[in-house]
């Protein structure tokens, strides 16, 4: 778990990616794709993609603390914040349904 969590940006990093896409073994894209994910990433300045929002009931403290910090220092429209109406209302038991992400590496080493 270690490795994911903490030391695998360090790691893709130093060998020259700058994208990682997840997709658990239990997914399944049903439609094909037609353009470079990570080319629209890049060329749309977006640095975290992710399948759904999900109601989480056993977030690990401190969590909701990061997430508020985060949202606290990203500049003006970096954020959408239609996407935050749930937790801005105080359902703070929402997170991201993780088994399928696209990211931009740096995201996760800020």
């Amino acid at each position: 778990m270690m490795l994911y969590a903490v030391r695998i940006w360090p790691y893709l990093t130093n060998l020259g990616y700058t994208h990682v896409m997840r997709l658990d073994d239990d997914s399944y894209i049903y439609s094909r794709i037609r353009y470079n994910m990570f080319e629209y990433m890049r060329r749309n300045d977006k640095r975290y993609a992710f399948r759904q929002p999900v109601m989480e009931l056993n977030s690990g403290g401190g969590f909701y603390e990061l997430i508020d910090e985060y949202i606290q220092k990203q500049p003006p429209g970096i954020i959408n914040q239609q996407n935050l109406w749930y937790y801005r209302e105080g359902n703070k038991l929402l997170s991201f349904y993780n088994n399928f992400f696209i990211a931009d590496i740096s995201f996760f080493l800020t």
